[in-house]
């Protein structure tokens, strides 16, 4: 077999699917016996180097599938026998019905909160508040996920796409934006969340400044007056302020609402204004293993340890006006990846979506970009995350599954591929081939790593606090670590990242093809070509989630 009669990566990758690799010397040395069957084997000469997405030596296990991509991957001493199917059929557990290749392992599963919302008419806080005197544009975090009715027309819009800028920070991590939802799109048509530079100066000079002279004390104001040079740019990508006192802000803010109120040309441009006050990805600090929260005492522990520092930042009143994004990360065992090196969990289709069915709506999935019996989903949309003062938030507003390579890579390659066109689909073209390399560092990464997946709910701070087992998250992820492989399918990592690689070198192959046949540096003008072109790229960003 010569892998030049091959016409892409594609077919040559489905021409070795599930045959094992046998050197040179030991298919010589067998040659003509009964156990060697030529046909299911291949040997170097089938594996053309620059496939390899593993440079030799990179990667250290004592049990593994067969190599099917990178021979160098698999010395002699490391090679193993188990297939893929027995491989991952770990800790006693049956494989699962109909999935020949495909196992599940003891699953460990921990539990987290990954941020705090609130959305406030003011600013009852219980710590220091860095206020600015030039609010630099800075955009709400869009995994807030927060919509916000127009009071022009009640129409729903994302609240990344309503007129905003920033007015505090409390520490380093957590941003205190303003709200302006009558902006929109009399003020500032597009949708864009951006606020324009006059309305920013606008809304300084006439209501935050007119509200500190009113509220602060001497002391203060003639440090504001030390930075207000600075409101010349208000662009700036520097914020000069002060920090405030609780009792201040608390003053400062109810003034800025009361001069809005007050008067008709500042309330049809920033009436019913709020302040929007997130902080994400702090489970590194908040998480705990499932099995440690068995009894109600030891949730109520946890609650109050993990989240003291987080909920204490406004009076206990706005309690009840808080959301949290509390979620359940499941990671093949220990000693699954100690036996077999890093394990990638997957949720099954079918199983994900049930999480999120019998709710208030139908789930929305998106199959995983190597797998189509594998998905993620998520339940909750625009209606169920709408910002209204008349009422407490729901309990659930959303419930989301996710695999985690899918959210990483998805970082990566959106970055990487936005602004490319079918133009560059050319191997020559840096734009295209640095992202393409850039995308397979990523890959080669995942190799190295076992892959986790997530269970994630929104929920109202009364679930979170009212209930023992926080809104019934502890009882659907101890059923979940009990039934494992009804609910997750798992492979070897490095398995998973040549799937992934042998996607991406169908095309690089393409790309190079479109070199073969251009001058440098010259798009090709045949028309044919062209529609080749948009293709690759299709697929491109298709094989990217």
């Amino acid at each position: 077999m010569n892998t030049a009669t091959y016409k892409d990566a594609e077919t040559w990758n489905r021409a070795l699917l599930g045959k094992t690799f046998v050197s040179s010397a030991d298919k010589a040395k067998n040659q003509g016996q009964a156990n060697v069957e030529t046909a299911s084997a291949f040997t170097e000469a089938d594996l053309p180097k620059k496939h390899r997405i593993i440079k030799p030596d990179e990667l250290t296990t004592t049990d593994f599938v067969e190599d099917r991509l990178n021979y160098f991957f698999f010395q002699k001493e490391f090679t193993s026998s188990v297939s893929t199917a027995s491989i991952m059929n770990l800790d006693n557990q049956q494989s699962t019905k109909g999935q020949k290749d495909i196992h599940t392992p003891m699953a460990y599963a921990c539990v987290y909160v990954d941020g705090v919302i609130w959305n406030l008419k003011d600013l009852p806080v219980t710590v220091p508040v860095k206020v600015f005197s030039n609010p630099v544009q800075s955009s709400v975090d869009p995994r807030s996920r927060q919509y916000v009715r127009r009071p022009s027309n009640g129409s729903i819009m994302a609240m990344t796409s309503v007129p905003q800028c920033l007015f505090g920070r409390i520490g380093q991590a957590i941003s205190i934006h303003v709200i302006f939802p009558r902006l929109s799109p009399t003020f500032t048509p597009g949708g864009s969340g951006e606020l324009p530079a006059y309305l920013i100066r606008l809304w300084q000079d006439l209501v935050v400044n007119p509200a500190y002279k009113s509220c602060l004390p001497r002391s203060y104001l003639e440090s504001l007056e030390t930075t207000n040079k600075a409101m010349d740019s208000p662009n700036s990508k520097d914020s000069s302020g002060i920090f405030l006192p609780p009792y201040e802000v608390l003053r400062v803010t109810r003034t800025m609402r009361k001069l809005v109120e007050d008067d008709d040309f500042l309330r049809c441009r920033f009436g019913e204004f709020f302040f929007h006050v997130a902080f994400h990805n702090i489970h590194r600090t908040v998480t705990i293993p499932l099995v440690n929260l068995s009894q109600p005492e030891e949730v109520r522990q946890w609650r109050e340890r993990a989240l003291k520092e987080y909920v204490e930042l406004f009076d206990e009143g706005e309690r009840e006006t808080m959301q949290l994004d509390v979620g359940l990360r499941f990671i093949a065992s220990g000693s699954a990846v100690i036996a077999h090196g890093p394990i990638h969990l997957l949720w099954k289709a079918d199983p994900s979506l049930q999480l999120g069915g019998g709710t208030w709506r139908s789930p929305r999935w998106k199959r995983w970009w190597t797998f189509p019996n594998a998905s993620s989903m998520e339940v909750g949309g625009a209606r169920d995350n709408v910002v209204d003062f008349n009422g407490s938030p729901p309990d659930v507003s959303y419930v989301q599954t996710s695999n985690m390579d899918d959210t990483v890579l998805h970082r990566v390659s959106s970055r990487l591929t936005s602004n490319l066109t079918w133009r560059d689909m050319q191997w020559s073209n840096r734009r295209f081939s640095s992202s393409w390399e850039e995308i397979m560092k990523c890959i080669e990464g995942g190799a190295r790593t076992s892959w986790s997946t997530k269970l994630q709910v929104r929920m109202s701070s009364k679930l979170f606090y009212g209930t023992t087992d926080l809104g019934g998250l502890l009882h659907t992820g101890s059923a979940l670590c009990r039934n494992v492989e009804d609910y997750f399918m798992a492979m070897p990592s490095l398995l998973v990242a040549r799937y992934k690689a042998a996607n991406m070198w169908t095309v690089r192959d393409g790309a190079m093809r479109v070199d073969a046949h251009t001058a440098p540096g010259r798009v090709p003008m045949d028309p044919e070509r062209q529609g080749f072109m948009r293709v690759l790229e299709e697929m491109y960003r298709m094989f990217l989630p």
